[in-house]
């Protein structure tokens, strides 16, 4: 989807760049060959985020995951930073903000892939029922907090939503 003359994706891209080591895309659309990041396929598609969240995993070398879905054109890179910094013991950090969850731009360990592999096993694959399966923390972000804009979550899945 195009928002402001741009695909969506760059501008997430551009949040995750200069924080993050190394770059994935879930996603079987060809299209993003372009973006020079490797594209991972689910290993179970048509199981939602989790499905993509662990087969991302098992491709990537590392421990700690920032998950960030493709339709946050105001993500920054202060906020990865923020949830980073915050990360402390637990298997997942997730941002409330305005009094909901945020678990598709979020912080996750490898540990996790056994939790999420058994939700998607059960066919429960609602994020907040994984969440409820690890040791996840809640990162309380102030609307006020001057890093960020009003609009830092909003997420745009159609035009409908601009």
């Amino acid at each position: 989807m195009i928002f402001r003359g741009r695909p969506m994706i760059e501008y997430v891209l551009s949040a995750l760049e200069p924080v993050c080591k190394k770059l994935l895309i879930s996603t079987s659309h060809q299209g993003y060959m372009k973006y020079g990041y490797p594209l991972i396929v689910d290993e179970i598609p048509g199981m939602g985020p989790l499905s993509g969240i662990v087969t991302c995993m098992k491709h990537s070398g590392g421990n700690d995951f920032i998950v960030a879905a493709c339709d946050l054109p105001y993500l920054n890179p202060e906020l990865i930073r923020y949830i980073l910094c915050h990360k402390t013991e637990f298997q997942a950090l997730v941002p409330v903000w305005g009094g909901q969850i945020r678990p598709l731009c979020s912080y996750y360990q490898r540990s996790i892939i056994p939790f999420a592999e058994k939700c998607i096993r059960e066919n429960r694959l609602a994020m907040v029922d994984f969440l409820q399966e690890i040791r996840a923390g809640w990162l309380h972000i102030p609307k006020e907090h001057p890093l960020f804009s009003t609009s830092l979550f909003r997420n745009i899945n159609s035009l409908s939503d601009l």
